[in-house]
This record gives structure tokens, sequence and C-alpha cells, in this order.
């Protein structure tokens, strides 16, 4: 086990996802707004994800498809608060 940060970056500005609801919206908002900074450090890993607060789910999704991408083996999503 080892912890890395700033696996991900954000790569462009989205709107506020606040009073966004629905979750069609907020996945077009966040998609292609990350990146994996450091590929060589994900792939054939499993990520713990953590993210502070889930509504529809919608960050988590597409930080998992930037990971995935990048050659995570298994994502792992931890929620602070709902």
């Amino acid at each position: 086990f080892s912890f890395e940060k700033n696996i991900l970056k954000k790569i462009r500005e989205t709107s506020s996802q606040v009073l966004m609801k629905d979750k069609a919206k907020r996945l077009k908002n966040l998609k292609g707004s990350f990146k994996a900074e450091h590929p060589e450090k994900v792939k054939g890993r499993n990520i713990i994800l953590i993210d502070d607060v889930s509504t529809t789910g919608a960050t988590i999704y597409e930080a998992s498809s930037v990971l995935k991408k990048a050659g995570a083996r298994l994502i792992i999503p931890i929620v602070v608060a709902r």
C-alpha cells in the first residue's frame, strides 16, 4: 500500500455543480475536465478514490473513467458525505 497525491489534475474549469441536480448535466459539465497526472503510478494498480461530497456520483464516475484509461486495475470510491 502506498499513498500518492496529485494523481488526477483538473485541466479545465467547470461550472459550479452545487445547484446542478441532474446527473446527465453534471456528467456533461465534468467530461474531459481531468487527466491522469502520473499514469505510470496508476497502471496496474488498485486505486482508492476519495471524494468529499457525492450528490449524483458524476465526479467519481469521470475521475474513475480517467484512471481506468490510464491503466488502473480497480477503482474503489470512498465518499465522505452525501
